[in-house]
């Protein structure tokens, strides 16, 4: 039985140009053990191209020691580039993991404990239940039933968001933790009739409201030091209000506190004025004042306000 390797073998001895069709079946055969691994054929491309130069590189160093090759001078100039490279990308890795100077790497030997399924979950809280939370608690005829599930189901949204692990989320993930457990809580609150429970859910609602803060600062701080997503994160929560939402729920909380005599007014004032600082129009697009527990503590904010 004739076999294919011997009529390409007689070809190449009648045709000795035929052997190149040996490199194009190579080149063929490559391709198909690509497909068959399912891998990106353009990762595949740009890998032979780097294959390619690192076999150019090896030629260099095979002839480094030959002086007499025509690669001896290329070869001395490429290891003088290579040492100069290695030394200098050295010293800027160090410097930005250490320093974070050109760049910020502080983090980038630690792993990443970051989770899809509790990124999944917050938002899913977020998505499912605060949202209905907020409609009932929003609603202007709101009833006997709305304050009831209120009070029912917003301390179990809260407590949703608190049992997930910060260290299973990203910052973007945990401002969303955060904030919204805070305005749940404050929900609760204010619709709460006995005084100790109210003083409990306002304090939560401080203490969330305060890390939103925080973590927020800390993307932002990221991306002023040459973080991309983070800055492209920090610019969506700014677009969203986020400042300007937690010190709202901070004032309504520090009112509560007030009215219990267990906080000074000048916490209240401090809260509403950081907004209007940062956001004039805030006030007037989402007025604080309309909340019961300020107007009842601080009844001139409104004239206040206006006479900044």
């Amino acid at each position: 039985m004739v076999k294919p390797s011997d009529i390409l073998k007689d070809a190449i001895k009648a045709v000795p140009a035929v052997k190149y069709a040996l490199g194009v079946t190579g080149i063929v055969a490559a391709i198909a053990i690509v497909a068959s691994f399912q891998i990106d054929l353009r990762i595949a491309l740009f890998g032979t191209i780097i294959t390619l130069i690192l076999m150019v590189i090896l030629v260099l160093f095979a002839n480094l020691s030959q002086k007499t090759t025509i690669f001896h001078r290329p070869a001395i100039v490429f290891t003088w580039f290579s040492l100069i490279m290695l030394m200098a990308t050295t010293i800027c890795l160090f410097t930005s993991v250490f320093f974070k100077l050109p760049l910020n790497l502080s983090d980038f030997f630690r792993p990443d404990p970051v989770i899809p399924e509790y990124q999944e979950k917050v938002v899913n809280i977020f998505e499912r239940d605060w949202k209905e939370l907020k409609s009932r608690f929003s609603n202007r005829d709101r009833s006997p039933g709305d304050i009831v599930y209120v009070q029912t189901h917003g301390i179990t949204v809260a407590d949703n968001f608190m049992a997930v692990p910060d260290n299973r989320l990203n910052l973007s993930r945990t401002i969303i933790k955060y904030q919204y457990a805070g305005y749940s809580y404050i929900m609760i609150a204010i619709l709460e009739p006995i005084p100790n429970l109210k003083k409990k859910y306002a304090r939560k609602a401080i203490f969330c409201c305060n890390k939103a803060l925080t973590v927020f600062n800390t993307l932002k701080n990221n991306g002023e030091n040459g973080n991309l997503n983070a800055q492209n994160q920090a610019q969506e929560f700014i677009n969203d209000l986020t400042f300007e939402r937690c010190k709202t729920i901070l004032a309504w909380a520090y009112a509560i506190l007030v009215d219990l005599k267990c906080e000074e007014l000048s916490n209240v004032k401090q809260a509403i004025f950081d907004i209007h600082e940062k956001n004039p129009r805030y006030n007037y697009d989402y007025p604080p004042w309309t909340n019961e527990e300020l107007i009842k503590v601080w009844p001139t904010l409104k004239d206040e306000l206006e006479n900044r």
